[in-house]
């Protein structure tokens, strides 16, 4: 049976946070701004730049295949006039490590629109920091902790993979303060770091 990386994880945790366009494909380096990390995780190996301190979260999981019980998670969580970050490492199914790493994306990638009901707007493959990414942007619509009028936000991903671990970076926030905070965004995606293991 081929293992499909279509999973679900970003759904729980856009709600933690909410309270036919062409896709583009085509190689590039990460160019915008980079900042040193100020956070770090040993546990999954990663550092990146948050503009302010994350929390944790978890979340369960359950999909076939998958021993991994429960999603941790980093964030800083949507406030007013600013953006939210997650952090997600995921310890995929093995069989996950050896697919194709463009597959591999493009299950994580659906997996992402298909919890949030959103639309691609702009995917390219990058390099960042040394390491074979996705970028990707989306469109969806979601009511938050303050209105039950659903709300046009924009999301970035940046999908990292390191073995069978998937590492999903992600920003999300209505449009208006997506366009306001453009340089902060770029700042923390381009920051994200892995460590080799």
């Amino acid at each position: 049976m081929k293992f499909s990386p279509r999973i679900a994880v970003s759904a729980t945790l856009l709600s933690a946070f909410a309270l036919s366009s062409p896709i583009l494909d085509c190689p590039a380096q990460a160019q915008a701004a980079s900042a040193k990390p100020n956070f770090s995780s040993k546990k999954y190996g990663f550092s990146v730049w948050f503009p302010r301190t994350p929390q944790t979260g978890q979340r369960p999981l359950n999909q076939p295949g998958f021993s991994q019980k429960t999603v941790e998670f980093f964030y800083v969580p949507l406030q007013p006039n600013a953006v939210s970050y997650t952090v997600v490492p995921l310890q995929m199914p093995r069989e996950a490590g050896k697919q194709p790493l463009q597959s591999f994306f493009n299950g994580v990638q659906t997996g992402i629109l298909e919890s949030s009901n959103g639309r691609t707007v702009a995917s390219r493959s990058l390099t960042t920091n040394g390491w074979p990414s996705r970028h990707f942007e989306w469109i969806f619509s979601s009511p938050t902790q303050t209105s039950t009028k659903p709300v046009n936000f924009v999301g970035k991903a940046r999908l990292f993979r390191r073995g069978s671990q998937s590492f999903q970076v992600l920003a999300v926030a209505p449009a208006a303060q997506m366009t306001r905070n453009r340089a902060q965004v770029d700042k923390v995606l381009n920051s994200f770091r892995l460590e080799k293991r």
